[in-house]
């Protein structure tokens, strides 16, 4: 009988110590998923896709809404997708994660690409958060200048990555962070940190030049691999 009584209180410890870890394990989950924003089809995968076919529009990435439109950047074409097979461009980079990444261009004509997305979750004000891309450039890459009658032009000069914010998509007029000039031509991961003054929904990445600039330029920058957003510490920042 004692020892049947010593066995069921055993049972009980038992059972409380593994109701607490769970507990514990649920709870440190919720923390950990509140902190993170996913970014949807962050590694860009979908098919190769050339913007100047944009009759052809079912194959942008479905994910990720092109911006041209957004921006009434009439005539110009849409981001493209490369693959590891697809070398169109005169880009030669692999994937740095998966099997597919974008290229976005800012153009003489003072246009440039872009990509938009809503985001799972809003980065709210006054938090802190980091993001980490892959970002390359082409050294060499042709595109086509819509306003130049077409004609096929080299994209070869250094361009910036911008991050934007907003509350709708393709809003730009809140820029949160942006790179330096991307001059690497193998795939470097690159970290950002923002301080939002607002809540915001909307996310989006463009091409752009190296301001101060006298004249707009052809150039490109290429990203892939996306973390997700991680809400940080503001003390972490470096």
């Amino acid at each position: 009988m004692f020892n049947h009584v010593r066995y069921l209180i055993f049972k009980i410890k038992i059972m409380k110590i593994f109701c607490l870890f769970f507990i514990s394990l649920i709870y440190s989950t919720l923390i950990f998923s509140q902190n993170k924003i996913q970014i949807t089809n962050a590694s860009f995968e979908g098919e190769a896709f050339q913007g100047v076919n944009y009759n052809d529009k079912n194959k942008l990435l479905k994910e990720w809404t092109d911006c041209t439109n957004y921006w009434n950047f009439d005539g110009e074409t849409p981001y493209d997708v490369h693959t590891t097979e697809s070398k169109f461009w005169g880009v030669k980079q692999q994937a740095s994660h998966g099997n597919s990444f974008i290229s976005l261009v800012v153009r003489q004509t003072d246009t440039f690409e872009g990509i938009s997305q809503k985001l799972t979750s809003p980065l709210k004000a006054n938090k802190c958060y980091e993001l980490e891309i892959d970002i390359s450039k082409s050294e060499r890459m042709m595109s086509q200048v819509a306003s130049a009658g077409n004609k096929q032009l080299y994209f070869d000069t250094d361009a910036v990555l911008k991050i934007s914010f907003g509350n709708e998509l393709c809003q730009i007029s809140k820029c949160v962070a942006k790179s330096k000039p991307v001059s690497n031509t193998e795939w470097k991961r690159y970290k950002f940190q923002f301080k939002p003054q607002e809540n915001y929904n909307y996310i989006t990445f463009s091409a752009f030049w190296d301001t101060p600039v006298l004249e707009a330029y052809n150039g490109n920058i290429l990203i892939d691999n996306l973390s997700n957003i991680k809400e940080v510490g503001c003390s972490d920042f470096d």
